[in-house]
């Protein structure tokens, strides 16, 4: 295999109803003086086939809401993408993705599609964000032929400077025992995110075909709002559960 055949990589060529869901896209929200609470936020994990930017590709998104100061689990987004030659390297033992789901997984342009629609203007939310940022803009480039204009904010960077006080916490993993969180699924994308529950079944009845599910089960959403002194500040940090590093 070429090493350097990721620079020639041919873009895919949208059919007319692909076309015309691509035109239908929302822009997203503008840097303007909104208010954060008068945003959706989309909480975006990725996982993919391995740490390459240029080389790599997505194997699965998911995302939830958080919308009006609450994470709404009842308002979530997972979907497996098809890759073709999709060949196991190390990264399966984090995310666990075996070849047999991403030989079902979606076609890309769908799966991102359905994904942009799902995310409408949000303001995308991840830990160590630049990753999923770059990841999700050239998907978007090689696969739809557009530009990813969505603004992303890096929890990693926001949570020192909203807990100054905390120190020498650095990893995804330090923050959610600062806020004394237990997940025990991380990477895991058979589980919804955050929940720690009964697994996801895929052949939950959605409008997305194959192993795509943009999820609304009825489950009661979680506070997102800072801390009043002296309350438990677990209600902050509840979103670490959903950004992955």
């Amino acid at each position: 295999m070429n090493p350097l055949s990721w620079l020639g990589a041919r873009r895919q060529v949208l059919n007319s109803e692909q076309q015309a869901r691509l035109a239908r896209l929302s822009a997203p929200q503008a840097l303007d003086d909104t208010p954060l609470e008068g945003c959706r936020l989309v909480v975006v994990d990725l996982e993919t086939s391995g740490l390459n930017v240029n080389r790599d590709r997505i194997l699965s998104v998911g995302a939830v809401v958080v919308e009006n100061g609450c994470i709404d689990l009842g308002s979530q987004y997972e979907c497996t993408l098809f890759q073709e030659n999709h060949r196991v390297t190390e990264s399966v033992l984090i995310h666990g993705i075996a070849p047999s789901e991403v030989a079902r997984g979606v076609a890309p342009a769908d799966a991102l599609l359905d994904f942009m629609s799902f995310a409408d203007n949000a303001v995308f939310v991840a830990f160590h964000a630049a990753f999923d940022q770059r990841m999700l803009q050239r998907g978007l480039r090689q696969t739809l032929n557009t530009r990813l204009r969505h603004v992303f904010l890096d929890v990693a960077e926001l949570a020192p400077m909203l807990y100054p006080e905390v120190t020498g916490r650095k990893t995804l993993d330090d923050w959610q025992d600062y806020f004394q969180l237990r997940n025990s699924q991380r990477h895991h994308r058979r589980r919804r995110p955050g929940d720690g529950g009964d697994p996801v079944d895929p052949a939950q009845p959605g409008p997305c075909p194959g192993d795509c599910n943009p999820g609304r089960a009825e489950r009661p959403p979680a506070a997102l709002a800072p801390p009043a002194p002296g309350k438990d500040r677990q209600s902050v940090g509840v979103v670490f559960l959903i950004a992955e590093d």
